[in-house]
């Protein structure tokens, strides 16, 4: 870490301390090559997300609340990894900000002023404002890439003028030193908050969708969330199938990061004879 580091509030959400640690340590790892340290919001809870907000919106409004209360008033921008997460509790802070009446409510619940000024930044958004700080050490050596956002850029209408969430991937790894694909499944839902409970539909979508990319000469998938990777390497059953990668993990190994071994043995898919076949590792 760089002693110098500017240090950025961050939500990691569920998924980046269960079953994604890989995104979670690789996206500390690039933001310190950037120059930020991460400091983890103390005390975070769920952001509610998938159940909460289908069963009970007034729970799943505090849910995203609570996480903002904790926010020290020190503190003016808060970096979301999920973007998922980043959308119930961008939501909630956009819905509370605009009523006098739920800013009473938050204040007097919490017993905290509403962080009306706080910036909300996702994973993309924050990699976007730092594109030009990334000079990477090695090249993706012309590894093809098919870019999955999955259906996070399908937010609440009344926040289509106030979310960014750029479709990143394709121009950072042209940057890299790699290639990608141009596929009809990058926004496709990979219907994950399903997974468990329809399995066998589940597995149809993403089959259809990684045998797409497959005939498009993909060598991987990136994905910008965690629960999507989660979902791709679960519930595909082909006979051939694809690595899948966190688009931190890319960025992070592309700087010069040599832990990756630990990110990659986490993986249900092997990406490791790819990476070694293109030089990687």
């Amino acid at each position: 870490m760089k002693n110098n580091a500017k240090q950025i509030l961050f939500f990691p959400g569920c998924s980046l301390i269960t079953s994604a640690q890989e995104n979670y340590k690789s996206l500390k790892i690039f933001c310190n090559h950037l120059g930020y340290s991460l400091r983890e919001l103390d005390n975070w809870n769920c952001c509610g997300t998938s159940s909460a907000h289908s069963l009970n919106h007034n729970l799943a409004i505090d849910l995203a609340l609570r996480n903002l209360s904790l926010v020290a008033p020190n503190y003016n921008e808060l970096l979301i990894a999920c973007p998922t997460c980043f959308i119930r509790l961008k939501y909630a802070h956009f819905i509370t900000k605009k009523s006098t009446t739920r800013i009473k409510g938050f204040e007097k619940k919490f017993g905290k002023k509403f962080p009306l000024k706080l910036r909300l930044t996702p994973f993309l958004e924050f990699v976007r404002k730092n594109k030009n700080k990334i000079k990477p050490s090695r090249s993706l050596n012309g590894l093809i890439v098919a870019p999955y956002y999955g259906c996070m850029r399908n937010v609440p209408p009344l926040l289509l003028k106030e979310v960014n969430l750029p479709p990143l991937i394709e121009s950072v790894i042209k940057i890299l030193g790699g290639e990608t694909i141009i596929w009809p499944n990058k926004s496709t839902c990979c219907g994950t908050f399903l997974s468990a409970v329809r399995p066998r539909q589940i597995t149809k979508i993403i089959n259809q969708l990684v045998q797409n990319a497959i005939d498009l000469k993909a060598q991987s998938i990136v994905c910008a969330c965690s629960m999507c990777h989660l979902t791709l390497e679960m519930r595909c059953t082909l006979e051939e199938k694809l690595p899948i990668f966190h688009f931190s993990e890319i960025l992070s190994l592309v700087l010069g990061e040599n832990k990756h071994i630990d990110w990659f043995n986490r993986h249900l898919i092997n990406p490791i004879p790819l990476l070694k076949q293109k030089g990687l590792i």
